[in-house]
């Protein structure tokens, strides 16, 4: 843009420019959101098509020195870098955008700069593709895509490798896609639909999952599915999210949130866990605290810590710990169910901290008398002792017939 002071001033000019005729012009109710870089803008559009144009015709005659060509949509709209899109939920996600004319112009791993420059080139071009990538299956896409790049510019895979690593190293943190859930409008949402997993087959026939969405309180339109936490994409709006040839690699929490033929939005489902291994901990020991309506999952011989723990009710799914232990895990995970429900039973399933999942609990109910697992530990032990002193009584007592034989 010519000299270094180039861009300050054009910034300097723009900011006068848009207070004047964006913040403080004829059109300002309608503006619901406007973000500038330098002299792209950004809007989402609170009136008609026809006074969209018209806010054009305005602003290219409020000067001689800007002129401004408009591209909108209703749906989806790409915008520098970034590609957004109106899911069906209400909310945006957004992707890695690049033009026809994109050319790889990385810098060369020939050029003569330090290592660490190289290093953190990958880490912020793989950073980019995460923070514009809503949906974790265009994550991956974005980074098999940003890695070639990477790889044609000379760049030694362990470099790519470090930087992939260290990124979703942050996917909690500071690395979250842009428009996640603060940037989203607050509306009122109604309750959680009902998740369920569905299988058919088998692996080595090909085994199909369905993952279902229903309510019976509202008639759902179509649902947004998530996967451990990430957006999946669907090519067509359902209530259901089918996977052909399941693997072991599909396995995972799966969440939706739905529209209703009344265009309103439900909460968030709780997560369903899909579990295709049949490597399998030992289960949970389950307890009810009936004076603190509490129910207990404790890991059994405290061998195991829980990265999250399901509870269910008569089967069915009504409470999770969510992320509350993922950065921390526990051996034991308590549930607080108000006016425990007599002649119910209740269950658990757990998500280790070694990324495996334990088998479900032994059912139990408000009541029920449960073995004292520490008695039966204790018993346990004292006839492994027993056992052990005896094995230790007869090899010594063999050694002594072989000592008098051999005399």
């Amino acid at each position: 843009m010519g000299s270094s002071c180039s861009n300050t001033y054009a910034n300097a000019v723009m900011l006068t420019w848009e207070t004047q005729h964006v913040f403080n012009g004829p059109y300002r109710e309608l503006v619901l959101f406007y973000r500038r870089f330098v002299d792209d803008l950004f809007i989402l559009w609170g009136g008609t098509a026809s006074d969209l144009l018209c806010f054009v015709d305005y602003i290219n005659n409020t000067t001689q020195f800007l002129k401004f060509t408009l591209n909108y949509s209703e749906e989806r709209i790409s915008f520098l870098d970034v590609f957004l899109e109106k899911e069906s939920s209400g909310t945006i996600s957004t992707r890695l955008f690049r033009k026809e004319c994109h050319v790889n112009t990385l810098l060369s791993r020939e050029s003569m700069h330090p290592r660490y420059v190289f290093r953190n080139v990958a880490q912020n071009e793989i950073f980019r593709a995460f923070r514009l990538s809503a949906r974790q299956d265009e994550f991956e896409k974005q980074l098999i895509k940003t890695g070639h790049d990477l790889e044609e510019r000379g760049y030694e895979k362990n470099i790519i490798e470090d930087g992939s690593r260290k990124v979703k190293q942050l996917r909690g943190t500071r690395a979250k896609p842009y428009f996640s859930d603060k940037y989203c409008r607050e509306v009122t949402k109604l309750e959680k639909p009902d998740i369920h997993v569905i299988t058919e087959g088998s692996v080595s026939t090909g085994l199909k999952v369905r993952i279902e969405c229903s309510s019976s309180s509202y008639k759902l339109t179509s649902c947004s599915f998530y996967k451990n936490e990430y957006k999946l994409y669907l090519p067509n709006s359902s209530t259901q999210y089918v996977i052909e040839g399941a693997t072991v690699w599909d396995e995972g929490l799966y969440m939706c949130d739905c529209n209703t033929q009344a265009n309103m939005y439900t909460e968030t489902s709780f997560r369903a866990p899909l579990i295709i291994s049949e490597i399998q901990v030992e289960e949970p020991d389950i307890q009810i605290e009936e004076k603190g309506n509490k129910i207990i999952c404790t890991s059994r011989n405290s061998y195991y810590e829980y990265r999250m723990c399901i509870l269910y009710q008569n089967d069915e799914h009504v409470q999770d710990t969510g992320d509350q232990y993922n950065t921390r895990p526990t051996q034991e995970v308590s549930f607080t169910v108000p006016n425990l429900p007599d002649e119910t039973l209740f269950k658990c399933l757990c998500y280790t901290s070694g990324r495996m999942w334990t088998r479900n609990s032994s059912a139990i109910t408000k009541g029920m008398k449960y073995p004292d697992y520490t008695v039966i530990n204790i018993i346990k032990l004292s006839l492994g002792l027993v056992i052990v002193f005896w094995m230790v009584i007869l090899v010594a007592e063999s050694r002594c017939q072989n000592m008098s034989n051999q005399r």
